[in-house]
């Protein structure tokens, strides 16, 4: 194979993962979200400005690694399977489908609250009293002489 070929390969496996398509027009409006010029996002992606314009001019194909990284500090939806409706604010918390923002910190002991849940839920199991027969049909229960 020859070094062109595998350079085309490369990009290839860049440009096509999961159901990503990268287009010049979301590359440029990600951009533009951010309301940053040329110089920023060539700064921020570690490129430089020309690549920047040949990428939003579709003169140069743009990586999926920049244009995943533009949209994640843009603040688009993530593209990850189960995450597509969470995004990411601008001042960098997680931001849920219901609009609720969390930072790092609110999420640093979430699987200490989800363990006393359900360590919670198992005391409340064992304190239930066992109901009757009657009781699971749906029957009224019946009271007997000196009982209340």
């Amino acid at each position: 194979m020859s070094k062109k070929n595998r350079k085309q390969l490369r990009y290839r496996r860049l440009l096509v993962r999961g159901s990503d398509v990268i287009s010049e027009d979301g590359f440029k409006l990600a951009r533009e979200r951010l309301r940053w010029n040329y110089t920023k996002a060539a700064d921020f992606l570690w490129v430089s400005e020309k690549t920047i314009r040949n990428w939003e001019s579709g003169r140069a194909r743009i990586p999926y690694a920049a244009y995943r990284l533009l949209r994640l500090r843009a603040g688009h939806e993530l593209t990850v399977c189960g995450w597509e409706s969470w995004s990411i604010g601008h001042k960098g918390e997680l931001v849920s489908p219901a609009g609720r923002c969390f930072e790092h910190k609110d999420l640093e002991f979430l699987s200490l609250i989800f363990a006393q849940a359900r360590l919670w839920r198992e005391g409340q199991k064992t304190r239930r009293p066992q109901r009757s027969e009657d009781a699971r049909r749906g029957a009224p229960p019946t009271v007997t002489r000196g009982e209340k």
